[in-house]
């Protein structure tokens, strides 16, 4: 999770037509399913870029 600064306008959908003014929100970064990633925004989960040879020479 991230919490974000803006203007933001929050809604509880089905409740309500009403929206909530906020200046941060949560935000998700990943998901982890059964021990394993699913879902990740960011790629926090993944080696960095210059620390790892390409996964195909040929490129």
């Amino acid at each position: 999770m991230n919490v974000t600064e803006g203007d933001f306008g929050l809604v509880d959908n089905g409740t309500s037509h009403r929206v909530f003014k906020a200046d941060k929100r949560i935000v998700c970064e990943m998901t982890v399913k059964g021990g394993q990633v699913v879902w990740d925004k960011n790629g926090r989960s993944r080696d960095d870029w210059s620390a790892t040879p390409p996964t195909n020479p040929a490129l």
